[in-house]
């Protein structure tokens, strides 16, 4: 028994005593096995280099343990009883430095489960030491302004222009800022510096800047006295914390932008991304559901914090459970509006779970955690947490087109909360103005134009999507159908690729049932904002395959910024292809092409604003200034073109067909389809008259879906019928083929339901191109509402 261990007790700390212990001195000096493996434990963490296991014993030895009571209070929540489980242990792990405490639990039926993990960090003052496993003696009740600060001082002198504002300004002129020193708003001075605040609005009663109180808000005092008491929580507290840094101007949607000013209301929403961007800091209100409630925490500001008891093991000496609270699982990642905030955010302050963490582009530091400021952030983050998951602009490729990441970065939106379903575009509006230099044409409808036909082929990612309106609400706020902002859910995250141009992505994912494909423009879209209104061309719509014709295979009279060079035939293809390798019986006898390796060039382009990025061939890339910003074209909600309809039956593979069910991430209604080169994890498969699987369908809404697997086909029915359109060809491989032998082995279709004269999407699918020039199709008008 290590000398110097007494009968532990709970600590009890006292408000404002950060340093200091309670280890029961005056009680009874008794020993106690548990403790002791426990502080043996946390003693060896600091050999980063030591990893062990320590059995602790069973659930029911230690809380009945009458040698420590308090040990038996610690661990008494993490051994809570449950009916259907008989028995219950708990061990210790040591691995690369950190402690974690493992419950496993034995059913009744036998079988046994392990609980997520609880880390324990390790509170010892005197030992002036840091480290991964080393707990700060924080105070229990209030957040420490003073380390805030020194996060604060150590980024800017030391992260440099990754995560500094300096010399950054947002891309128009902010109109206002809360003045924490005259406690009223103040037109914002060019080039001051601030703060931002990012927090869950929810629907509470809150101050709004109008046109008319903008007018009072700027009296001095206003928001202290006169419209005090209609200042949500959040915010009134953030005013606090603000004056605490040594900062004073507060960047606050609700009392920074007018509300009801419509033209300055749409320019902030249109440059919100900007705005967060040039912060010094945005502190982010990840706990609670909505603005009333606060910021835990903050010393004659608001409410006292809870956080976790200590465990006194020794002379100045304990352990605490870490706070690991996810801020990817706070109400505040779950919202909309909040996305943008986080993406372009260079410093963060998150109040989460009682405490407080700093995020910049450079590193992580947790108020819990006594580590290192220049250490590895990958070391304390948690596993598949934080640190995995955090957002950066380092995620979304600002200076050229990164399908990939746009698509992976939309597939989480998709997901996220809106308060008001007609606010999807808004809500991520100014990511699109941030991408002007990489998508120079714009976006319609939440779609890049100069990718049209590559991004209209989305499909959606697991559970079935709802419809944000019905057909009928013809409102001009809402999205269209053919648009994935017209449905709430999330879409596929390999629906769309940079594979199609870049031969050496520095994103990519890739799964064994499901492989990128690309689309073939072939139609010429026009919008209008009625049915019987005007079609007006989309300007530069699909201009990357444009490109692709114009410049792959030419090493002169290219775009400004682009160069050709040469290089080795390489074998970055083999790689990608073994997954694929052994599909030649599948293989569509149109298609010239055995493997990916066969689309490797000895040539590739880059361009002068991506320095180590090999393009295929060239693609639109922006200047990037301030005049070329996205063009403000009035697109309607309408897409129509001249193309050709016909019919086939969807259908849900039975088990006891020639497609055996599939083990697939994509969960276990896929079936594994031998269809387009490779086998897919198909949940409904298209068939012809006779009954022969020619095509995949992904359906879109939850009752489509649900009728159709549930539908019982009559005598001749190959399924239950639907109406398809063609609107790209498309090609077995991600890769492009170069232009002079350029085919296509399929055909992207969407099933659509027709209501009076308007075609509304259901679904988007693939049909053999044989089949499809083998149908009976009609020459149509197609207008997709």
């Amino acid at each position: 028994m290590k000398s110097g261990i007494g009968r532990p007790v709970v600590a009890s700390i006292v408000p404002g005593q950060q340093h200091e212990i309670d280890t029961g001195a005056d009680a009874p000096r008794e020993c106690c096995g548990v403790c002791d493996i426990i502080l043996d434990a946390m003693l060896s963490a600091r050999d980063l280099g030591n990893n062990q296991t320590w059995e602790l014993g069973g659930g029911s030895e230690i809380l009945n343990s009458s040698e420590c009571e308090a040990h038996n209070a610690f661990f008494g929540s993490f051994l809570h009883a449950e009916p259907n489980h008989d028995s219950r242990s708990m061990s210790i792990c040591l691995y690369k430095g950190r402690v974690f405490l493992y419950v496993t639990r034995t059913g009744k039926d036998g079988q046994r489960w392990t609980s997520s993990p609880e880390e324990f960090l390790l509170l010892q003052p005197s030992a002036g030491t840091q480290g991964v496993c080393m707990g700060r003696s924080v105070d229990r009740n209030y957040v420490s302004t003073n380390l805030i600060r020194q996060w604060m001082s150590y980024c800017e002198d030391n992260h440099g222009s990754a995560c500094s504002s300096a010399g950054r300004r947002p891309s128009m002129s902010i109109s206002w800022f809360v003045d924490t020193e005259t406690n009223c708003l103040v037109p914002a001075p060019e080039g001051s510096r601030y703060v931002a605040l990012s927090y869950v609005w929810g629907k509470v009663p809150m101050l709004k800047a109008l046109k008319a109180n903008v007018l009072a808000l700027q009296k001095p005092g206003a928001l202290s006295r006169e419209f005090a008491a209609e200042i949500p929580s959040t915010i009134r507290h953030a005013m606090s914390l603000v004056r605490s840094l040594g900062e004073r101007y507060l960047w606050v949607d609700s009392l920074c932008i007018v509300q009801d000013d419509e033209e300055s209301f749409r320019l902030h929403i249109r440059h919100m991304a900007s705005i967060f961007e040039a912060a010094a800091l945005t502190v982010v209100a990840a706990d609670g559901t909505d603005a009333n409630y606060g910021l835990h925490g903050l010393r004659n500001t608001s409410v006292a914090r809870s956080l976790p008891p200590v465990l006194p093991l020794g002379e100045q000496i304990g352990i605490t459970t870490r706070l690991c609270g996810l801020v990817r699982r706070s109400a505040w990642a779950t919202r909309g509006w909040t996305l943008q905030e986080h993406l372009f955010s260079r410093r963060m302050l998150v109040f989460i779970d009682g405490s407080v963490r700093w995020f910049c582009c450079e590193n992580t530091y947790y108020e819990d955690v006594d580590s290192p400021l220049d250490i590895d952030p990958s070391t304390t983050g948690f596993d598949g947490g934080d640190h995995a998951e955090g957002r950066s602009l380092q995620e979304l490729s600002l200076n050229y087109p990164d399908l990939s990441r746009l698509v992976n970065l939309l597939a989480d939106y998709g997901g996220r909360l809106l308060t008001y379903e007609q606010d999807v575009i808004p809500a991520i509006l100014s990511t699109f103005q941030a991408l002007n230099r990489a998508f120079p044409r714009g976006f319609i409808h939440g779609l890049p134009v100069s990718f049209l036909d590559a991004t209209l082929i989305w499909r959606r990612r697991g559970s079935p999507l709802k419809l944000r309106r019905s057909p009928s609400d013809s409102q001009d706020g809402w999205p269209p159908s053919w648009t994935w902002a017209g449905w709430k859910g999330r879409i596929h995250s390999l629906c769309w690729t940079s594979k199609n141009y870049i031969k050496n992505p520095t994103f990519n994912m890739a799964t064994a049932h499901w492989k990128p494909y690309q689309a073939i423009p072939f139609l010429k879209w026009h919008t209008c904002s009625a049915v019987n209104s005007e079609q007006r061309q989309i300007q530069h719509q699909n201009e990357w395959h444009e490109f692709k014709v114009s410049y792959m295979g030419k090493a002169d009279g290219l775009p400004p910024g682009w160069h050709y060079q040469r290089e080795g035939m390489e074998a970055q293809g083999e790689e990608s292809e073994k997954p694929y390798q052994d599909m030649s019986r599948f293989r569509d006898p149109l298609c010239p092409v055995d493997s990916e390796a066969d689309l490797q060039t000895p040539y590739f382009y880059t361009h002068d604003s991506s320095p180590g990025i090999k393009f295929w061939h060239p693609v639109p890339i922006g200047r990037g200034d301030a005049e070329s910003t996205l063009p403000q074209a009035g697109y309607g909600r309408y897409l129509c073109a001249k193309t050709q309809q016909a019919r086939l039956w969807a259908a849900r593979p039975p088990q006891n067909c020639s497609f055996p069910l599939a083990v697939s991430y994509q969960g276990p209604d896929r079936f594994v389809a031998p269809l387009f080169s490779t086998v897919l994890g198909v949940e409904i498969v298209l068939r012809d008259g006779a009954g022969s699987d020619v095509g995949e369908l992904s359906i879109d809404g939850v009752d489509d879906l649900e009728h159709v697997k549930g539908y019982e086909a009559v005598e001749g029915e190959s399924g239950y019928a639907c109406d398809l359109v063609a609107i790209s060809r498309g090609f077995d491989f991600a890769e492009p083929m170069v232009p002079e032998r350029e085919t296509y082995t399929f055909y992207n279709v969407l099933w659509v339901v027709w209501i009076d004269g308007v075609a509304y999407r259901r679904g988007v699918g693939r049909v053999i191109r044989g089949t499809w020039e083998g149908l009976q199709r009609e020459d149509i008008g197609l207008i997709l509402g």
